[in-house]
């Protein structure tokens, strides 16, 4: 995928409202968000959660919801010093609990959502997320598409 690709992807969801368990373009969740664009951009469908947590900072409840499913066959954890994709999955933990999860764009920046502000582009280097960054996985179907140029 060029830049020039990229950017028009991102673009598109830039600027959605934060809506608790949402998943269209009329409103998002961080989650929400990702199912989005996976589903909109790539014709993948990431699993189901939202009936799983009462409210998308119900830090408990995401984070058993993540972690259940983080171990699907659908997805891999991209391992430390393995160059990340666009749209690579950022999953960030925080007062010890997976609590938060944004698209990778490019080295340093993730497309995200976070109550009280609109969808957007963000540093996930920063002081806001630098140390939070617990994890980084990648959707089975979506690297042999990467791998096999078909993006």
């Amino acid at each position: 995928m060029d830049s020039s690709e990229l950017n028009r992807i991102v673009e598109k969801y830039v600027g959605i409202p934060f809506k608790d368990h949402g998943d269209t373009f009329d409103g998002c969740d961080c989650y929400g968000l990702v199912k989005l664009i996976y589903r909109e951009e790539f014709g993948l469908h990431l699993p189901e959660v939202g009936d799983l947590y009462t409210s998308a900072y119900q830090r408990h409840q995401v984070d058993n919801t993540v972690s259940a499913h983080i171990n699907y066959d659908w997805c891999k954890k991209v391992q430390t010093g393995e160059q990340y994709n666009p749209f690579d999955m950022l999953v960030f933990r925080i007062a010890g609990t997976d609590h938060h999860v944004g698209l990778y764009i490019r080295e340093g920046f993730m497309l995200h959502v976070i109550e009280g502000s609109d969808s957007g582009v963000e540093r996930y280097t920063g002081i806001r997320w630098g140390r939070q960054l617990h994890r980084v996985i990648r959707h089975k179907v979506y690297e042999q598409r990467i791998n096999g140029g078909s993006l």
